[in-house]
């Protein structure tokens, strides 16, 4: 219904769903749907408040809740935070394609920020996972006027995160 559109009707239907169920995967999957009905409505805050990661549920709804958390934190402008949520959920995609999906969201959620944030919010040490897609996002962002530094930095940037996700499709 979410994804059709038919808002009024989910809402309708999660309204009458008793909210005092013991069961945590019942619950999480109602908080999902309630935070999709906020994100559709352009309220990321309130779906955030919803959306807790359970260790213990099925790696499927971790990883949909990680999705409306990265989802949520972009609507709301916070890009880094969605590239970090993005990163989590990475591990619990179970296709190539939603892999490389995902790994081009972390690319344009971090393509946002200023190469100045940037440069303020690189971790250290390498080679850690936000670092790597943070310079490299700095790289593509400063070096675009020398083919030659850039195609050096580039070599660097290889050297520096030699296992990173990025090395696939994105370079």
């Amino acid at each position: 219904m979410i994804n059709a559109g038919n808002i009024e009707q989910a809402v309708s239907v999660l309204q009458r769903i008793p909210r005092e169920s013991a069961d945590p995967l019942l619950q999480t999957r109602l908080q999902q749907l309630r935070a999709q009905i906020l994100i559709h409505e352009e309220q990321p805050e309130k779906a955030l408040a919803l959306l807790t990661v359970n260790d213990t549920l099925p790696v499927t709804v971790r990883a949909f809740t990680h999705e409306l958390r990265a989802r949520a934190y972009l609507l709301s402008g916070n890009y880094l935070e969605s590239a970090r949520e993005r990163i989590v959920l990475e591990p619990l995609l179970l296709n190539a394609e939603k892999i490389d999906l995902n790994r081009e969201q972390i690319w344009e959620s971090l393509r946002q920020l200023s190469p100045i944030f940037l440069q303020q919010m690189t971790m250290e040490p390498a080679p850690d996972i936000l670092s790597g897609w943070m310079n490299l996002v700095k790289i593509s962002k400063t070096l675009t006027d020398s083919t030659e530094a850039f195609a050096a930095s580039i070599a660097q940037w290889k050297a520096s995160y030699p296992q990173h996700p990025a090395t696939g499709k994105i370079l």
